[in-house]
């Protein structure tokens, strides 16, 4: 079924949204919401999106399939996001990533490369490799909850990832080792617990005798760092 200029002009005044919150929503420029609404044209490439967005049903939603997966998992992935309070442009940098292939993966329109994946995957709190794990089951798109992705190593706050920066000063240490760990759990070179652990308890103890015992030497420079 295609959507009429009509029907996304009375979708979107039931919802209380505004034409520039259509535009932002489903990534396209405030003057084609407007020429949809008026019928000049129509969200051929944007109708998956705008029905989303409008919560208009299409008659065409089918619940098996990548396609039917993909898109789910795009919704869940919306869902996370919204849960930690970050927009679209406020999470792709917390992901390290372009808000682009964030609202991409969010309304199934492009599937990311692998590596973009990872960043998705770990940004979501997700476990590592289920985007493609569950593309390759063989069931509903609509059985897919957000337990199924995420990962159980991690803590949640208020059902979501905690965001560093939302962090209290005091805890800000241990969630990054804690988030260290996981990179290094997944085979991302890093410190170790231990190596941070052991800088951290060095640095608030005392001196060791040795640090102070240098070496007597006639060519010794006052000012000198004799340990470079």
């Amino acid at each position: 079924m295609e959507i009429t200029g009509e029907m996304i002009k009375a979708s979107r005044e039931r919802q209380r949204m505004t034409q520039q919150e259509l535009a932002d929503e489903v990534g396209v420029s405030l003057r084609t919401v407007g020429s949809w609404e008026r019928g000049e044209t129509v969200p051929r490439n944007r109708m998956g999106a705008v029905a989303e967005a409008l919560d208009i049903p299409t008659g065409e939603e089918r619940d098996y399939g990548q396609l039917a997966v993909r898109r789910r998992l795009g919704i869940l992935a919306k869902q996370r996001r919204e849960q930690l309070g970050l927009s679209r442009v406020a999470f792709a940098q917390h992901a390290g990533m372009h808000d682009q292939a964030v609202q991409q993966f969010e309304f199934a329109q492009r599937w990311p490369r692998t590596a973009t994946l990872r960043k998705l995957e770990t940004a979501l709190g997700w476990k590592f490799g289920v985007t493609e794990d569950i593309l390759t089951t063989r069931r509903a798109a609509s059985s897919i909850k957000l337990e199924d992705l995420d990962d159980p190593a991690i803590e949640r706050v208020g059902g979501g990832q905690a965001v560093l920066a939302h962090v209290p000063t005091q805890e800000l240490l241990e969630e990054l080792i804690f988030r260290l760990g996981e990179l290094q759990r997944r085979g991302v070179m890093v410190p170790t617990r231990e190596d941070l652990y052991g800088n951290r308890l060095r640095s608030k103890s005392a001196p060791a005798a040795s640090d102070f015992d240098l070496a007597a030497s006639d060519d010794h420079v006052e000012g000198e760092d004799d340990n470079d």
